[in-house]
């Protein structure tokens, strides 16, 4: 009974609290949670301090459910701060008293990605407080987590003081500093990377960096994972320090590098890293290994690894590392990125010649270890049993039109450079002409290619073999041989045209530019020779160049220099050879050159020149000279075995001739001259 009468007289107290209380207004009965926000936003409007809110049965138990939850994210949304409320179950009231409002801005959010925008949102807005309404279990998710200040602190906010209502899903954050310092998030490597690379470009010293949690729990707590991370940033100088309750890292008194640095967990990754250098043109750069693939490639003083380069196209470098932490560091790297290994003869003489024509300051041969041990020996295999003194690389390169040049190569790489190129100047000046632009020429080339282009036309004939002849003998009457070269002309079509003096390769430089313009195809050929009218022995080798012309589909041998006699007259003896012929006297690598025809073409042979064959017998070829009255002429010997009895030949010359006479035999051309003779 006792019991029944205290519960009545709480009933009734309750009944007449309002009839005390100062209320201003009483509103409902309302029948939705959306009626009693509309009133809340009425009262709000008008700072109402006390009202009386009246429900129907439903909506004031969803009200009323969970100690007042839902009303509470109602006062959430319509600015009341604080309030004393009273209520009654029997009337489904609500009275509040004391009232006080805020109107701080909120945000719904049903997952954390709209937390992370509603922060950035009222971040940018410079908000000083505000509300997130969510779920009581999203909201004790973060109450546990504290991710409210990760996700701050990645808006700039760098101090806050965020209050949970778990019941109600509310989190109140307040007290809100922003930083002065410049910041950015990342939830990746590349986007730190980014970051980084943005602070670099806006010259920031001090700032810091807001990670995502999975990422600064992968990254940042592992020691070595963060060293690679901070290795492959843009950061040169800097120090750092680590926020853990906000997933950041702050950095201070920062200097940057924005050279690229590539990080490198396998060796394919390396020479894929220096291919996408040479591609933008990049010479200064670092890549950063993983600690096995840099132990392996460093062995042997780096020898892997400078195999490596050379599949890449890296051509030379300036190269400094830190074998702590694994990092190889670029500079002044030249790049090929095209770069395809030469396995064959015609791949080295196309890539040389195709460099010539361009007249690139600098050609680079990627060779295979076969073509590299070719190139670059000393004993090479030549015409004949012959050896020359030097490498097939020199003849290439001579072939090629390089004129002068500094070469390097490596055994390991198997790559060889040519560096500091002046090319012959036939080369210079006929690229000039094939490309219509001749700006970069000498004055001296300029003079050069007038005198040719006067000499082509001057020399012009019927046939290709007699232009090419005319062209021979024109420039032995010009040219004085002379070893003696003025500031090098003595090597180049300059001087053959402009000094008319010249050594070998002045000769070969000027009949290959003057038949090139007359429209004939010649090519310039360097090798060894042994020198005319000596007995055979090593002293008398010496590098040589002559010409190779092209007559019908064959290719012929064409050396002016030994055709220039010192007497003034002008001979045809290698003029037109075969490889009968020329195999005699001239030595050459023939697997980097074009054939030459198998024998002589002794049609076009010159008049006073005579050969021992099977169809022209000694007896013949002095009557022969006898009905001409030649004073002078040479007897060749096709077979060497026949060439064992020349001296039968001046038996049988002495009984054609009263007087006197001169003779000469050369025992590499098998051949006798006679001079000075009368019939």
């Amino acid at each position: 009974m006792a019991k029944q009468s205290i519960s009545l007289l709480l009933s009734f107290l309750l009944i007449l609290c309002p009839l005390y209380a100062p209320a201003e207004e009483a509103a409902g009965p309302f029948h939705s949670i959306e009626e009693v926000g509309a009133f809340l936003s009425t009262c709000a409007e008008d700072r109402m301090s006390d009202f009386t809110i009246h429900c129907s049965g439903e909506t004031y138990e969803v009200l009323r459910a969970n100690n007042f939850a839902a009303l509470s994210v109602l006062q959430a949304k319509h600015g009341i701060a604080d309030a004393v409320l009273h209520y009654s179950d029997e009337m489904r009231a609500l009275f509040f008293t004391n009232t006080q409002y805020d109107f701080l801005p909120w945000a719904e959010c049903a997952d954390e990605n709209e937390v992370r925008q509603a922060i950035s949102s009222f971040a940018r807005d410079r908000t000083t407080a505000f509300r997130l309404l969510l779920s009581p279990e999203l909201c004790r998710q973060f109450y546990e987590s504290s991710r409210i200040h990760h996700y701050a602190m990645a808006c700039g906010i760098t101090e806050c003081s965020p209050g949970y209502l778990l019941s109600s899903g509310i989190i109140h954050v307040q007290n809100i500093v922003y930083t002065e310092l410049p910041y950015a998030s990342a939830s990746s490597r590349e986007e730190f990377l980014r970051a980084v690379e943005h602070m670099a470009k806006a010259g920031a010293e001090d700032f810091y960096i807001c990670l995502d949690p999975d990422f600064y729990n992968s990254t940042v707590e592992n020691e070595t994972a963060l060293n690679q991370l901070l290795l492959s940033s843009p950061l040169e100088h800097y120090a750092y320090t680590k926020d853990p309750y906000r997933k950041s890292l702050g950095f201070s008194k920062a200097s940057y590098s924005l050279d690229p640095r590539i990080l490198c967990p396998t060796e394919n990754a390396v020479m894929e890293a220096i291919l996408r250098m040479g591609a933008s043109g990049v010479s200064r750069f670092m890549l950063i290994l993983d600690k096995a693939v840099f132990d392996h490639v460093s062995e042997n003083n780096f020898e892997h690894l400078h195999r490596l380069e050379a599949e890449a196209g890296l051509v030379s470098c300036a190269l400094s590392y830190n074998s702590k932490d694994a990092l190889l560091l670029y500079d002044q790297a030249v790049i090929q990125p095209d770069a395809v290994r030469l396995e064959s003869i015609q791949d080295i003489i196309h890539t040389m010649e195709t460099h010539a024509g361009d007249g690139d300051g600098e050609i680079n041969l990627f060779c295979t270890q076969e073509m590299y041990d070719f190139l670059m020996d000393e004993t090479g295999s030549l015409s004949g049993s012959e050896t020359t003194r030097m490498t097939p690389l020199h003849d290439l390169a001579a072939q090629a039109g390089l004129f002068d040049y500094v070469t390097t190569s490596s055994p390991v790489t198997q790559i060889i450079s040519f560096k500091k190129i002046q090319y012959y100047p036939g080369v210079r000046i006929l690229r000039a002409v094939n490309t219509g632009n001749d700006t970069f020429l000498t004055a001296r080339e300029r003079e050069t290619l007038l005198a040719a282009r006067a000499l082509a036309e001057a020399c012009r004939s019927d046939t290709p073999l007699e232009t090419a002849r005319s062209i021979h003998d024109r420039l032995a009457e010009m040219i004085v041989y002379s070893s003696e070269h003025a500031v090098n002309e003595g090597d180049t079509a300059i001087g053959a045209f402009l000094n008319h003096q010249a050594d070998c390769d002045g000769y070969a430089d000027a009949f290959y530019l003057t038949a090139s313009l007359a429209g004939l195809k010649v090519l310039c050929q360097h090798g060894d020779s042994f020198k005319a009218h000596q007995e055979k022995n090593e002293s008398d080798s010496v590098t040589h160049m002559w010409n190779l012309l092209e007559i019908n589909g064959t290719w012929r041998l064409v050396d002016v220099t030994w055709d220039d006699v010192e007497q003034g007259d002008i001979r045809h003896t290698f003029f037109n050879l075969g490889y009968d012929r020329a195999s005699r006297t001239h030595i050459w690598n023939e697997t980097l050159t074009v054939p030459l025809a198998p024998e002589t073409d002794l049609s076009v042979r010159p008049a006073n020149e005579y050969t021992v064959s099977g169809i022209l017998q000694p007896a013949q070829i002095i009557d022969l000279a006898a009905a001409r009255q030649q004073t002078s002429f040479d007897i060749i010997y096709a077979n060497p075995a026949e060439a064992e009895n020349h001296e039968e030949l001046l038996t049988l010359i002495r009984l054609k001739t009263p007087s006197a006479f001169s003779y000469s035999w050369d025992d590499r051309m098998l051949m006798l001259s006679v001079h000075d003779i009368s019939f």
